[in-house]
C-alpha cells in the first residue's frame, strides 16, 4: 500500500488544495485499485470546499525501459483523466490532470506512507479502511477535507493515518497540509473505540459504527478544547484487478462467510473455492433478459402496451442489468484453500470475486475406519453458499451433498491413527532432552522436538516440563520447538501434556503452555510490547489474536484479566519463565502446521 500527498491545482476550481492518492495494492498493475482524494475550492452553483472521493481503477499500463519508472492512468467520473508517472521507486508521482477539450494541470505528489503486504494467506488478508469526511477545528480548520486511514484495519497498536489541511495556521499561513502517522491505542476491549496522536498534541478519540460504516471522532488539545467532527465514511477497497497470485483480492459488494465446525470424531479436509456465481448475480442476469423481453415484446408487437420509447428504455435498460449478472457470475473467485481440520477445530471462508454478488463452494474429503472392517472415504460438496452459514458437520444440512467414493473392505481389524506437528518458531527449552537415536525411539503423539530451522539437531522432549525450572524456553533464531498433538488428544479436547492447542478459523493455531510468562533479559526493547485489559476467558484472547496477528508470543494473565503481546519487532533478548498466574501462548501460522494420518492395524486379540 502507497500513500501520497500534495496539493490540488485545476484552474479556478481548486488552487492549491489538499491532493491525496491511495494505491492499496503497492506498485502499480493493470486494473488495480486507486482512490483520490481531493476538494474543490469553489464551483460554478457558488458550492465551496466541496469533497471528491474518487474510487476508479488503472486504466493503462506502461513499465518503461527506466529503474523504477510506470507510466498509468484512471479516469474520474468519466470526464477527467489523471496520467501519472511514478519516481525514485514509488517515492513520487507526477500526475497530469487533464480534461477531453485538452485542458491540463501537472502535480507533484511525495510518498506519505507505504506498507508491505506481509500477510500469510490472502484469506487473512487484513481490511484496509478509509473514512474520509469534514474536519472544523475552531478559525484554523473550516470545512477542510480529513481522511483517516487503518491500513491494516481496526487493531491496536497498528497504524492509523490521518491528513486535512489547516485553513491558516497559528502563524498565519493558509492551506497548510497536515499528516498524522501514529499507532492505535485502543479505549476498549474490542479494539472498536481508540485513539491516536498528532504531532504529539492534538488527539483524536474515535469510535466505529459498524452497522453505519462511519467513525465517530473528537479531536482535543492539551488544554482540553474538543470538537465533536461531523462522523466520517467508510470508503471501501474495490478491485477489479484479475492476477492470479492472489495479493489482489477482488472483492465484490456483498460477500458471504461459510464457517465450518469439525465436531467429527474424524480428521477432514476442507478446500474452500470461492465463487461469483452467487444467486443475486444469476437473479440479476435471468431478471435482466426479464425485463428486456417486457420492453421489446410491447414494441416489436405495437400493442401500444408501452410506449415504444418507454419499451426501448426498458429493453436496454434490462440488457444492461442482465450483462451486469451473467458478467458477476462467469468471473472466477480467489485460488482455494485447503485446510486439515481435526476434531473440534474450525474454519472459515469469506467468498471473493465478482464485484456484484460472491458465494462460497465447499469440498469436505472424509477418511474413516467403520467397524475395524470398512475404509470408507466420503465427500461433501456444497456451491455457491450465498448467505452467510455456520455449520457443524455433524448435522444434515440440505446444501451439504455428501456421496461415497469408495468403501474398502479390510481383511483384518484396523484403525485409523493421526497427529499433527504444531512448530513453534525460535523457542528452545532451557532444559536437556534426549537425543534420539532413531525414529523408533520417539512414541508417536508423545513427543516433542527441539531442532534447528534446517531440521538438524533434532532433540526429543517430553510433553511435560520441569516444575523446578524457573527459565522454561530462550529464543534461538536457529531453532524451532515441534509440539504433536493426537488423535485421541483432539476428540476429547485435552490438553497435550503441558500445552494447550487453540484452534482459529482463519486456519492459524495458538499452542498454550500453562503457568509461565515472557520477561525481557538484558537490554530492554522499547515499544516491543503492550498490553490490552478484559479478556477473561479463552474465546477473547482468540478474538484478541485474530484482530492482532502480529505478535510472536501473548500472555494471559487471568488474574488481572489483562493479555500482554509481544510484538516481533524484536525477541532475540527474551525468555520464558514460570509464573502461576499466567498462561504464553504462540502463534502458529496454518501453512506451518503437518498433519498425519495412518492406517495401523489392530493387535490380536
Amino acid at each position: 500500500m502507497f500513500v501520497f500527498r500534495g496539493k490540488m491545482n485545476w484552474f479556478s476550481y481548486a488552487k492549491d488544495e489538499i491532493f491525496i492518492i491511495v494505491l492499496p495494492c503497492g506498485i502499480a498493475r493493470l486494473e488495480d485499485p486507486i482512490h483520490l482524494y481531493w476538494q474543490w475550492t469553489s464551483l460554478d452553483n457558488g458550492d465551496t470546499k466541496v469533497n471528491v472521493c474518487s474510487r476508479s481503477f488503472i486504466g493503462s499500463f506502461t513499465d518503461t525501459a527506466i529503474d523504477d519508472q510506470d507510466h498509468f492512468s484512471c479516469v474520474h467520473d468519466d470526464y477527467y483523466t489523471f496520467n501519472v508517472t511514478s519516481k525514485d521507486s514509488y517515492g513520487q508521482l507526477v500526475v497530469t490532470m487533464c480534461n477531453p477539450e485538452g485542458d491540463s494541470s501537472e502535480m507533484v505528489l511525495n510518498r506519505a506512507y507505504s506498507q508491505e503486504d506481509n500477510a500469510i494467506s490472502p484469506l487473512e488478508k487484513p481490511r484496509l479502511r478509509i473514512y474520509v469526511g469534514k474536519l472544523n477545528w475552531y478559525e484554523y480548520a473550516v470545512n477542510e477535507l480529513f481522511i483517516i486511514m487503518l491500513p491494516t484495519g481496526l487493531c491496536e497498536r497498528e497504524k492509523a493515518l490521518a491528513f486535512w489541511q489547516w485553513s491558516k495556521d497559528a502563524a498565519g499561513s493558509t492551506k497548510v497540509g497536515v499528516e498524522a502517522i501514529d499507532t492505535q491505542a485502543a479505549d476498549d476491549a474490542m479494539g472498536n473505540d481508540f485513539h491516536f496522536v498528532q504531532g504529539g498534541y492534538y488527539t483524536f478519540k474515535c469510535t466505529t459504527e459498524e452497522s453505519s460504516n462511519i467513525l465517530k471522532v473528537t479531536m482535543k488539545n492539551p488544554n482540553g478544547d474538543s470538537v465533536d467532527q461531523t462522523p466520517l465514511n467508510c470508503y471501501d477497497i474495490i478491485n477489479q484487478s484479475g492476477d492470479k497470485d492472489s495479493v489482489r483480492r477482488k472483492r465484490a459488494l456483498k460477500d458471504y462467510t461459510l464457517s465450518i465446525n469439525n465436531d467429527l470424531n474424524d480428521v477432514v479436509v476442507c478446500t474452500f473455492s470461492p465463487s461469483a456465481s452467487a444467486t443475486g448475480g444469476k437473479i440479476l442476469a435471468v431478471g435482466g433478459f426479464g425485463v428486456a423481453l417486457a420492453g421489446l415484446i410491447p414494441t416489436v408487437l405495437g400493442s401500444g402496451v408501452f410506449l415504444t420509447p418507454l419499451g426501448w428504455a426498458i429493453a436496454i435498460i434490462g440488457v444492461g442489468a442482465a450483462v451486469t449478472g451473467v458478467v458477476d457470475v462467469a468471473i472466477a473467485g480467489d485460488e482455494p484453500t485447503v485446510r486439515p481440520l481435526f476434531p473440534n477445530d474450525e474454519a472459515s471462508n469469506t467468498s471473493s470475486g465478482g464485484f456484484i454478488f460472491s458465494a462460497n463452494n465447499i469440498s469436505i474429503l472424509r477418511v474413516y475406519v467403520e467397524n475395524g472392517t470398512k475404509l470408507v472415504c466420503l465427500k461433501g460438496v456444497a456451491n455457491n453458499v450465498d448467505r452467510n452459514v455456520d455449520w457443524d458437520l455433524s448435522s444434515s444440512s440440505a446444501d451439504l451433498k455428501w456421496s461415497t467414493q469408495f468403501a474398502l473392505s479390510l481383511s483384518k481389524n484396523h484403525h485409523l491413527d493421526a497427529y499433527r506437528a504444531i512448530p513453534i518458531h525460535y523457542l528452545q527449552p532451557s532444559w536437556t532432552g534426549d537425543e534420539p537415536s532413531s525414529s523408533d525411539t520417539l512414541p508417536m503423539n508423545k513427543y516433542a522436538l527441539s531442532m534447528g530451522l534446517d531440521g538438524s539437531s533434532i532433540k526429543s522432549y517430553g510433553l511435560t516440563i520441569p516444575l523446578a525450572k524457573k527459565v522454561l524456553f530462550r529464543v534461538n533464531m536457529e531453532r524451532q520447538f515441534e509440539i504433536t498433538q493426537s488423535l485421541d488428544q483432539a476428540r476429547l479436547q485435552s490438553a497435550v501434556g503441558d500445552y494447550s492447542v487453540l484452534p482459529l478459523s482463519n486456519g492459524n493455531i495458538l499452542v498454550g503452555i500453562e503457568s509461565c510468562r515472557v520477561e525481557e533479559e538484558g537490554q530492554k526493547v522499547l515499544g516491543n510490547r503492550y498490553s490490552t485489559e478484559g479478556i477473561n476467558s479463552k474465546d477473547k484472547v482468540k478474538e484478541h489474536v485474530m484482530r492482532d496477528p502480529e505478535g510472536w508470543a501473548y500472555v494471559w494473565d487471568r488474574r488481572s484479566k489483562e493479555i500482554t503481546t509481544w510484538r516481533k519487532d524484536n525477541f532475540a533478548d527474551q525468555i520464558v519463565v514460570s509464573s502461576s498466574e499466567c498462561c504464553t501462548y504462540f502463534l502458529v501460522p496454518g501453512i506451518r502446521v503437518a498433519t498425519h494420518q495412518l492406517l495401523i492395524e489392530d493387535e490380536a486379540k
